[in-house]
């Protein structure tokens, strides 16, 4: 983990902000950056986090649902990421882990909104088709 600025981090990518997609009450701004420097310097097999957002939101809220194997999964799904599909429909997604939700959300940001809505329309005519021939 280095102490850098966000531009050159980015490395010229186009970045997002999550902050509202969590529902946990924020640390201080003092205990988040001091949260982030203690971080400072640890290499790859040191690290908890599996991606930049994990970390960010670690930082910001000091849950270990963040870190990597910070959860148990006990067979719920607690986590639900919904998906808007236009004329006032939605599909929502569950997850037995936030790490789950956020590789999703992260994987559905890169492909693209058409794409997920596409992928997701066929799995849901897919479904449909299967729940009639039942």
């Amino acid at each position: 983990i280095l102490n850098s600025f966000l531009t050159d981090a980015s490395q010229g990518r186009r970045g997002r902000i999550a902050n509202q997609l969590y529902r946990y009450k924020p640390l201080s701004p003092a205990m988040v950056v001091r949260n982030a420097l203690e971080q400072v310097g640890c290499k790859d097999r040191d690290l908890s986090w599996r991606n930049s957002e994990c970390f960010a939101a670690w930082c910001r809220y000091g849950k270990r649902e963040f870190k990597i194997g910070g959860e148990l999964r006990i067979g719920k799904q607690p986590y639900r990421l919904q998906i808007r599909l236009g004329d006032k429909r939605s599909h929502t997604l569950e997850f037995q882990s936030l790490e789950d939700l956020i590789m999703e959300k992260r994987r559905n940001d890169q492909i693209g909104r058409a794409a997920v809505i596409q992928e997701l329309s066929s799995h849901l005519q897919a479904a449909e088709e299967e729940e009639e021939e039942e």
